[in-house]
């Protein structure tokens, strides 16, 4: 969480296996709720107690504005997380922005054979079809490419 951003450099957080659970527990639920709403579906209703009692978990942090290139834009937050069920209730926050937002529907599975990451896709297309080119695109694309080239090798000379 701390790598995140989430957390607080050089916070320790007590009941960490406790806090682990927790966050698997968060990871499953969003990733449910997420794939539901994405798929026209309403979530569980379980599902959605617990993105709502894990996001009142800690208050909101003030966003906070700055100019860049002479426009107003988003500048994060004023603080982040001092524990980590706090930096929990951020992460069920931004679950539940996304889940009422219209980039819902952007949301999509890596589409790399040993992949499952999820991501909002905001390519102009709206044809994106990896997590990351550099995760999953190139090495994707250098298998396509060996497979043809070994298939070409292969065919018979005319």
């Amino acid at each position: 969480m701390t790598a995140a951003g989430l957390l607080a450099p050089g916070i320790q957080a007590p009941g960490a296996a406790a806090a682990l659970t927790s966050g698997r527990r968060l990871r499953e639920t969003v990733d449910r709720a997420v794939l539901a709403v994405a798929d026209n579906r309403l979530p569980l209703s379980g599902d959605i107690t617990m993105l709502n009692r894990s996001a009142a978990g800690a208050p909101r942090p003030a966003l906070q504005i700055a100019v860049t290139d002479g426009r107003l834009e988003p500048a994060g937050t004023a603080s982040i997380a001092t524990d980590a069920s706090a930096a929990l209730a951020l992460i069920a926050q931004d679950a539940v922005d996304l889940l009422l937002s219209a980039e819902i529907r952007r949301v999509h599975v890596c589409g790399a054979d040993e992949c499952a990451l999820r991501f909002v896709d905001r390519s102009p297309a709206r044809n994106r079809r990896w997590c990351s080119m550099s995760r999953c695109g190139n090495p994707a694309k250098i298998r396509l490419h060996q497979a043809r080239a070994r298939r070409s090798e292969r065919a018979p000379a005319d």
